[in-house]
């Protein structure tokens, strides 16, 4: 695996670097920012473009993004750039002292995430197996596909794609499987996750803040690192330009206070305000529910840039910069806005029913029912929870805006995990998890703006020591979290081993191609099926299908989605009635597959139960993984 992770690593560092430079490097906007902070918009600009140029060539007939044109493109770029910035090469590398400590958290950072992919080379939980089928869709085609066909028939109108324009060209140029590519994008884009953290505080607050926000993302808050255990890649993927993005957009609308300066050229300006597009594009076309989670801080920085327009006067000249940003991200954003709109709009109309009238007939939706506890479990560690309110009281007495609109943002997002109590369909776009495993940013920015307004304000008294203290601080965060941000996993959601892979070899070789395999089966919140062992990535290894199909089932049509629930329910009885197995021969399966993980919840297959109950012997078996043929001659 060695000269394969190099190459990965190598292949990562080109396709997330190339792309934006080249940007700053034409536009010239690189000399807005500090030189790491160029870095990380350039980075964050990588990863924004990939899901706009592949949306924006979906439609277009038979044009595909194969290796070739992606290597041309990567080289060409790369010689704008040496071309571009030959005068002045050497100011990208001119960091100072604060920004080697960031850059060092960052590469900490980097390595924890790489490791745990190195230790645990497939992807865990239910979400991964389509991850890795689309990334292997694109790949194959060269472009984002419309539906899961020929792995099963899903739309995909209104599911978020972007993700796989990155992991897909990983695959493509690296030449490992999709699940690799995957596995290392995703962890890639995790320990960038604290770019946005680092470049919003240390534009808008200062570096010692900056640097303290990105040791939370990196090494205190167990978010975004547990997102390894449950394949959460798309939301994951979004948030890491998040603030990016926002930033920029907020420099955009604010082009109105300093339009005049004459260093500012016009073509300056409307390439920024194309950046800011492009980011805000990219949130969208990554996860369209972390856009939902954007839209509160936006609007929140509208309003504060109108009124101080109205204030000066200037009312006008901010309407046209808001409308002209505005309009650059919607263009962007269109080829996937308008089908996801569409598809949404139909599937989500319907009465509005408060849910509070509901629950004392019903009960709560197990999809939004979330205990008091859920924030520690999924959001927060208690401790990191009592520093963030402290945080929370010096950033207001020390009138620190990014902490007190942190605070705002936050509430907002406590409030858009409840809408489902309005009972509008259309509201209810998420639920109050994804809401708190998203909580690491504001809890980053209201720390790291703390600590700054601490610095601030003991400046006279901690200069020479914070100077000598600080690195060694550092130093010492990043050794004692390391050990705990590599172990944070949960073994038993990783369900495929090696021993399943050489049992994926024997289906290939000994089945037919429209082979059905029952598989062990948890029916989450009791109507979304996915599998527990290795047979779950049968589709993906195999081309075969199995009985639960993957977690976007229920984006197929209403025939398939009630089939793929009343087959895995029958599947989900056989452990505990071995018996059930009979009926699935009738029912379109062909072959009972038992991996080495079994089911988590202890109620999994018992080959000598299935063995007893078909009366035949396992047509394959090795170590603990056993296939039966449901069907015998």
């Amino acid at each position: 695996m060695l000269w394969s992770e190099v190459r990965i690593l190598g292949t990562l560092s080109l396709m997330l670097l190339i792309p934006g430079w080249v940007i700053l490097a034409i536009t010239g906007n690189w000399r807005r920012w500090d030189t790491l902070q160029r870095w990380c918009i350039a980075i964050g600009l990588s990863i924004a473009l990939y899901p706009v140029v592949f949306y924006a060539v979906r439609s277009l007939p038979d044009f595909r993004i194969g290796v070739n044109k992606v290597w041309v493109g990567l080289i060409t770029g790369g010689l704008i750039i040496l071309w571009k910035m030959r005068s002045a090469w050497r100011q990208q590398f001119s960091f100072k002292p604060l920004e080697w400590m960031a850059i060092f958290i960052f590469l900490a950072t980097l390595f924890a995430r790489f490791w745990m992919a190195h230790l645990y080379p497939y992807p865990a939980w239910s979400d991964s197996l389509h991850h890795t089928l689309l990334t292997q869709m694109v790949a194959d085609k060269g472009r984002l596909p419309w539906t899961l066909e020929p792995y099963e028939p899903a739309r995909l109108d209104m599911y978020h794609l972007g993700l796989y324009s990155l992991s897909g060209t990983l695959q493509l140029l690296a030449r490992v499987p999709a699940f690799t590519a995957l596995l290392w994008v995703v962890q890639a884009l995790n320990g960038l996750a604290g770019l946005g953290v680092y470049l919003v505080l240390d534009r808008w607050v200062g570096r010692y803040g900056a640097i303290l926000g990105c040791l939370v993302v990196g090494f205190l808050s167990f978010q975004p690192a547990w997102y390894f255990n449950w394949g959460r890649d798309t939301q994951l993927a979004s948030q890491t330009i998040l603030l990016m993005a926002w930033l920029l957009s907020w420099e955009a609308m604010a082009l109105w206070r300093n339009s005049s300066r004459e260093e500012k050229t016009f073509f300056s300006q409307i390439s920024l305000l194309a950046i800011a597009g492009v980011f805000n594009a990219g949130v969208f076309m990554l996860h369209y529910r972390v856009a939902g989670f954007y839209l509160p801080i936006l609007f929140c920085t509208g309003v504060i840039e109108g009124y101080r327009a109205l204030k000066s006067q200037k009312i006008y000249s901010w309407l046209g910069w808001l409308t002209s940003a505005g309009l650059f991200s919607l263009i962007l954003v269109l080829p996937s806005l308008l089908p996801a709109i569409q598809t949404y709009w139909s599937t989500h109309s319907g009465p509005a029913t408060p849910i509070l009238s509901l629950q004392a007939s019903r009960g709560p939706d197990p999809y939004y029912d979330f205990p008091s506890n859920s924030l520690f479990e999924l959001g927060v560690h208690p401790w990191l929870l009592g520093l963030t309110v402290i945080g929370v009281v010096i950033g207001v007495l020390g009138r620190n805006w990014v902490v007190l609109l942190s605070m705002i943002w936050a509430l907002l997002l406590w409030g858009e995990g409840h809408f489902y109590l309005l009972g509008i369909p259309q509201l209810k776009f998420t639920n109050l998890g994804a809401v708190l495993i998203q909580y690491y940013l504001q809890i980053s920015l209201i720390l790291g703006g703390a600590f700054q307004t601490l610095v601030k304000h003991f400046q006279g008294f901690l200069s020479e020591r914070l100077q000598k203290l600080f690195p060694g601080f550092v130093f010492v965060v990043v050794l004692l979290g390391l050990p705990a941000r590599i172990s944070g996993i949960e073994s038993y959601r990783f369900f495929f081993t090696d021993d399943d892979l050489r049992a994926m070899t024997w289906i290939r070789e000994n089945t037919p191609s429209d082979s059905v395999f029952a598989i062990n089966t948890y029916l989450w919140l009791g109507n979304s099926p996915h599998g527990t062992d290795g047979g779950y990535w049968i589709p993906y290894f195999t081309g075969r299908k199995t009985t639960t199909g993957t977690m976007l089932y229920s984006l197929g049509p209403k025939e398939y989605v009630q089939k793929v629930i009343s087959v895995s329910k029958i599947v989900n009885e056989i452990s505990s009635d071995p018996l059930q197995v009979r009926k699935l021969c009738s029912l379109g399966v062909d072959y009972l597959y038992i991996g080495q993980k079994g089911n988590f919840t202890g109620k999994g297959f018992n080959p000598l139960q299935i063995k007893d109950a078909l009366g035949v012997d396992p047509v394959y078996s090795y170590k603990n993984v056993y296939i039966f043929e449901v069907c015998p001659n």
